[in-house]
């Protein structure tokens, strides 16, 4: 399920403007947001990815 986010501002909105704990919201949502679409990306990635248990040998590393 894809979660959309509208945002509405009046005017430009300026982070410099804000209060600290402001900016600290914002940038925390941010980067929570970034970790999540991350970390949802290399799961993803990683399930497509080739078994690697075994190298060129045919030696089993695990």
């Amino acid at each position: 399920m894809k979660k959309q986010y509208k945002i509405t501002t009046i005017g430009t909105p300026n982070i410099e403007k804000m209060s600290t704990a402001e900016q600290k919201s914002f940038y925390s949502t941010l980067l929570s947001l970034m970790t999540k679409y991350f970390l949802n990306n290399a799961e993803a990635k990683s399930t497509n990815a080739p078994d690697c248990s075994e190298n060129a040998n045919s030696i089993n590393s695990v």
